[in-house]
């Protein structure tokens, strides 16, 4: 996924175990732990927080929803649960399928609270991450919950994955993936004309003249 390659992700895992505040580490000091309660420092070089991931690493070669939602906002609400049994349901399948939430709360404590209590174990970009302007000026968001569905490059397979998802359930990821391959297969095409072309107009227009025509049987 060249979209979210270097971009750092986190699960609910991270927030769950993520590193203490000062304040926090200083109302621990205060509670007089018993030796029994301590647990063992590890070495600074082993404490890497869990619960982070690089997009790269877990959308490779997988159908995306890009989630833009907020826990303040009553239809985000409402479709939530829906997305979350949509994820069940093909994560149980072993589909082929990933979500990555993208926080529209009014600070970081609300989209914690927001993910951890109605949301499944998907991705979340992190709340301060600029990345997200960046992805709501791409796909054109002007209001929430939106649900856009793209592939490994960052092509949109569907602007209606809201809808979709309400409409037509697991169903909605079976017309998914057919546009992702109609996509692959267009991109495929365009590559081996530029290979064979060296990129000239006029060599590209003869080449695909004289090219066999490919055909989508069902």
């Amino acid at each position: 996924m060249d979209l979210f390659r270097d971009k750092l992700l986190l699960t609910k895992e991270y927030y769950e175990k993520k590193p203490l505040t000062p304040e926090e580490e200083t109302l621990t000091q205060q509670l007089n732990l018993s030796p029994l309660d301590k647990k063992e420092e590890e070495p600074e070089e082993e404490q890497e927080p869990p619960g982070r991931y690089l997009g790269h690493d877990v959308l490779q070669g997988k159908i995306v929803g890009l989630y833009f939602s907020a826990g303040w906002c009553p239809p985000c609400q409402k479709f939530t649960p829906l997305l979350c049994a949509l994820y069940d349901d093909l994560i149980a399948r072993k589909s082929n399928f990933e979500v990555v939430f993208l926080s529209f709360d009014k600070n970081e404590t609300e989209m914690e609270g927001y993910f951890r209590q109605a949301h499944r174990n998907w991705y979340v970009l992190p709340f301060d991450d600029p990345f997200k302007d960046e992805l709501k000026l791409k796909y054109n968001v002007t209001a929430v919950p939106k649900f856009i569905i793209i592939n490994k490059d960052g092509e949109i397979i569907s602007s209606k994955g809201r809808k979709e998802v309400q409409d037509k359930g697991v169903i909605a990821f079976r017309n998914w993936t057919q546009t992702a391959s109609i996509l692959e297969a267009k991109q495929s095409q365009a590559q081996i004309v530029s290979e064979n072309t060296g990129g000239d107009p006029a060599k590209t227009v003869q080449f695909v003249e004289e090219s066999p025509e490919v055909t989508n049987e069902s």
